[in-house]
């Protein structure tokens, strides 16, 4: 059977969908912090005194900043209790404003078309209400169900309302604005709608908002942040069929690049991004184009777990591609540092080095030699034994593959090693793509060494009975053909 077609099953194993809850806890966490220091700092200042903490130059502290300084009475809007209550956003907030008339229409006409005030309140608001992020996650758990309900029921209607407006156009439009402020709301807004719904997606990539970022200019680094994490949000969980060829390559190059950045978020939005869109050949190629395995190689090493595993991710994803491209992998040495990511503390880690190297080890006998001269077979096997069955089923291929490429002595230094307990583990894990790859594998050691040990067991045909229980019609067909083999080769031995 051709290599190719044995791996076809391993092609989508780490396009797992990202945890949309966790980055929303995240952002609606720093969203707490930023509430309560505004709080405490309008209390202070009502007390005449002055407050002891970090300056917080964020972008969302920068905006309430520069609403507190304005005059509420003086603003000619019919927001003021919604930026006022903003550090409670629950179903009253909602209900307060659907009270008003058109609410919908009337924030994204202010956002638009309003004065700069009125286009930062519209803004902010928006961005409040698509994103959630400054709810208290304490005062919802203690609200009963049918609070929860409506307030679920209000941000829903909410969403489905801005659907039905240009939002996504004048967020796009707002790029262009000369204050930083509102071009933050826009991107934020973006974001949070592109996170939302697919259809959103849509809108936002064909409204052009990936020429809109690349023609913006600004030395913030967290107006580049939150650039990178709305675009982000577009590909995450969702494969997008681009039209224009050249759209493509600008979005993985504008990802490549910000790989460059010195910041956790944008490395971690930028290579989740590239996870997804790395789902072939094609678009595999277009990201070695852009020559940054330099940098994944330096990525991977980095002490933050958080950076290791999406790039690991993006790893283990050109490690599926065509011959030439998981060669590239192997010309940066990269099975040295997998090797060391096999003792990693973190589940994940061991789980995806294992992964990527038995797909490079699928390719390349050296690999194999790589393996044993750094004494890795055993601490595989250790791995195979005792470790977690998400990084077993990882690492079992590493063995099948050296097998089924290795020269004939390696298959034979591979396969004293092998005891049946090993094969008790596969029937175990019941994953039908391993145990046809390791029927293969058997297949290919009685070829060299029909007197292999593996061979002198007992019963050895009810063991490969075992091997049915898959109820995999491939499996089966194997299963034939070795059994007509061993009885063959126990024939002529007898002779």
């Amino acid at each position: 059977m051709d290599l190719n077609a044995q791996f076809t099953k391993r092609k989508t194993g780490f396009k797992k969908k990202i945890n949309f809850g966790y980055r929303k806890d995240k952002r609606m966490k720093i969203g707490q912090e930023l509430s309560k220091k505004k709080k405490e700092k309008r209390l202070m200042q009502k007390r005449n005194l002055k407050l002891k903490s970090k300056e917080d130059n964020s972008m969302e502290s920068l905006i309430l900043d520069r609403l507190n300084e304005i005059n509420i009475n003086d603003i000619q809007s019919n927001f003021p209790f919604l930026i006022d209550s903003r550090d409670s956003i629950n179903s009253k907030w909602f209900e307060s404003l659907f009270s008003l008339e058109n609410p919908v229409e009337m924030l994204v006409n202010s956002f638009e078309n309003g004065d700069q005030i009125q286009q930062l309140q519209a803004g902010l608001i928006i961005s409040i209400g698509t994103g959630k992020y400054l709810n208290n996650e304490n005062q919802i758990e203690n609200q009963n169900q049918n609070q929860n309900q409506n307030q679920i029921q209000n941000q829903t209607k909410f969403i489905n309302s801005l659907e039905e407006t240009q939002i996504c156009a004048v967020s796009i439009n707002q790029l262009n604005n000369s204050d930083e402020m509102i071009q933050q709301s826009a991107i934020t807004i973006l974001g949070n709608l592109a996170q939302e719904k697919i259809t959103f997606r849509d809108q936002i990539i064909e409204l052009g908002f990936i020429e809109a970022i690349k023609n913006m200019e600004s030395a913030r680094i967290e107006l580049a942040h939150e650039c990178i994490w709305a675009l982000s949000r577009c590909f995450i969980n969702k494969t997008y069929n681009f039209q224009n060829i050249s759209n493509l390559q600008s979005v993985i190059s504008l990802f490549c690049g910000s790989l460059l950045y010195d910041d956790t978020q944008i490395i971690q939005d930028s290579a989740m991004a590239l996870v997804y869109l790395s789902d072939t050949s094609e678009t595999i190629q277009f990201i070695l184009n852009e020559n940054i395995l330099n940098r994944l190689f330096e990525l991977i090493i980095h002490p933050d777990s958080e950076i290791q595993i999406p790039i690991l991710r993006l790893l283990a994803n050109i490690s599926v591609g065509e011959q030439d491209q998981i060669q590239t992998l192997i010309n940066i040495n990269i099975h040295e540092i997998l090797v060391q990511l096999l003792e990693n503390n973190l589940q994940q880690i061991r789980q995806i080095s294992c992964c990527i190297l038995a797909n490079i080890v699928g390719i390349n006998s050296e690999i194999v030699d790589f393996l044993f001269q750094s004494n890795a077979f055993d601490f595989i096997y250790q791995i195979i034994e005792k470790d977690d069955p998400h990084v077993q089923i990882e690492a079992i291929p590493i063995v099948i593959n050296s097998i089924l490429t290795g020269t004939n002595d390696q298959v034979l230094k591979i396969a004293n090693k092998i005891i049946f307990d090993f094969f008790e583990i596969i029937f175990s894990i019941k994953d039908s793509g391993i145990a046809l790859n390791l029927l293969f594998a058997l297949e290919k050691i009685f070829e060299i060494d029909p007197n292999n040990i593996l061979l002198s067991k007992p019963h050895f045909i009810d063991f490969l009975n075992n091997f049915l229980e898959f109820n995999d019609i491939e499996v089966a067909r194997k299963i034939r053909e070795l059994k007509m083999n061993f009885v063959e080769k126990n024939m002529n031995l007898e002779k």
